[in-house]
Formats: C-alpha cells, structure tokens, sequence
C-alpha cells in the first residue's frame, strides 16, 4: 500500500507486486500509467479506508494478482540490446 505524495517510480511497491502482494496505490503521480484500476485508490484516507476495508471483508473481491511481467527483464532485453547496438 502506498501513501505517498512525492514517487517517481514506485520501486517498493512494484517489488512487492512481483513477489505476489496485492499493491493498493494512490490515483496520482506514476501509478495510473503502471496499476490498472483496480488496484488504485482515489488518493484520499477515506477512498483508502474503503478500497482496503472492501478488499479485506470481502465485500468486493481483491483482483487477480497483478502481471507485473512487462516490468521484467524478458520483456526489455531486446530493447536493450537493440540500443547497446
């Protein structure tokens, strides 16, 4: 879960993600452009109070693991060896 104001990229998070935690992240900065909806909040305490609170009495069921395969190095390795080319 991320509260944060001030991200640039989200390391923490995304690690998290990939070793198979559920991210819950803020409408805001990069985490649109990486975490699909249903895995953000409105950024506000009380759309995360609800989001979590949702998620964790089952009133609304946690979404699928994410695929965090795009962030991994089989989908970059090519593109990178094209530019170190």
């Amino acid at each position: 879960m991320s509260t944060t104001w001030h991200e640039f990229q989200g390391l923490a998070i995304m690690e998290a993600a990939q070793r198979g935690a559920w991210p819950l992240v803020p409408d805001r900065l990069c985490f649109p452009e990486l975490y699909p909806d249903a895995y953000r909040y409105d950024g506000t305490r009380e759309g995360l109070y609800q989001r979590l609170a949702a998620w964790l009495q089952g009133t609304v069921a946690a979404p699928e693991r994410l695929d965090t395969s795009p962030w991994e190095w089989p989908q970059w390795r090519e593109a990178y060896r094209q530019l170190l080319d």
